[in-house]
């Protein structure tokens, strides 16, 4: 059994785009299953030799079991998994240096990106409770200025 939603975006001639989406899966959608897609892809490429330089997670807001501290573990996992020790032959580095932002290590640390499109900002305290914990783990928030506000 596979659950799975779907996203069309188009662009139009004009430029500007559109959005329409079936959202069947996101009820359900867990970090362990995310977590265990991912294993599974390095896996049946023979490892991540060449991790990913960023990994960008779109709409937690929309997904009820990856918000908040579930959203925060799944992306310090990811970090854990797809940050690698430059000088020591591409080894996972430890947490302390995953998440330090010293400039003079030697190490690939993994991008972390979350996509907040779509947030409508209505309900303040759901908003925080989803997103507050795993700010730490968040380099990069993309949303446009309505939903900033």
């Amino acid at each position: 059994e596979v659950q799975t939603s779907m996203a069309v975006l188009p662009v139009f001639r004009n430029g500007k785009r559109g959005c329409f989406v079936n959202l069947a899966c996101n009820d359900g959608f867990s970090a362990e299953e995310l977590l265990g897609r991912l294993n599974h892809h390095c896996n049946l490429n023979g490892g991540c030799v060449s991790p990913p330089r960023a990994f960008l997670f779109g709409y937690p807001h929309l997904m009820p079991k990856m918000q908040g501290d579930n959203l925060r573990s799944m992306l310090e996992q990811v970090r854990r998994t797809y940050s690698k020790d430059i000088e020591n032959d591409n080894e996972t580095i430890s947490n302390s240096d995953v998440n330090t932002n010293n400039k003079n290590n030697r190490h690939h640390r993994v991008l972390i990106g979350v996509d907040l499109n779509g947030v409508d900002g209505s309900d303040v305290d759901a908003a925080r409770a989803a997103l507050f914990p795993a700010l730490s783990a968040i380099d990069i928030l993309h949303l446009n200025e309505d939903e900033a506000k």
